[in-house]
């Protein structure tokens, strides 16, 4: 359903853009897509990856007209399997907010867990309390082998 790409020609030329971005120096840097839907081109959200200790952490935000779609779902599928499969990195960490359960529940489902709690200064500049889960290449392909049964 979606794309993580400005405004791209096609599927294709979106996928083959976020592959070159994570084998370049991108990964050393912070990087935002927009979030467009396939059938109509409506934005529907943003991604971010940051480097982050061993590893890549990545967060998204989806437009409430988005939630309880599955979009969440197949974000996180469609990212995890670029990375995991088109890259060397080891690991893939997510900040959520405590108050996030859906996003808290997708984590735990794709095999991530809690490793730490931090107090970090949100985009507005205010202090939160963010949940840190990880998951690593191993962890990734154990959940993909278990979806398959």
């Amino acid at each position: 359903k979606f794309l993580l790409w400005n405004k791209p020609d096609s599927i294709e030329a979106a996928m083959v853009q976020v592959k070159k971005l994570l084998r370049e120096e991108s990964l050393n840097q912070s990087v935002t897509f927009s979030i467009v839907t396939k059938e109509r081109g409506a934005w529907a959200g943003f991604l971010r990856w940051i480097p982050h200790q061993d590893g890549l952490a990545i967060s998204f935000w989806l437009h409430p007209d988005f939630w309880g779609t599955g979009a969440s779902r197949e974000l996180v599928d469609s990212v995890f399997g670029i990375v995991f499969e088109t890259t060397d990195i080891i690991k893939l960490f997510a900040f959520i907010q405590p108050a996030n359960l859906p996003t808290i529940r997708l984590a735990k489902k794709k095999n991530m867990t809690m490793a730490m709690v931090l107090d970090l200064m949100h985009e507005d500049g205010e202090y939160r309390q963010f949940e840190v889960y990880e998951t690593d290449r191993a962890q990734w392909t154990n959940a993909v082998a278990m979806q398959t049964f």
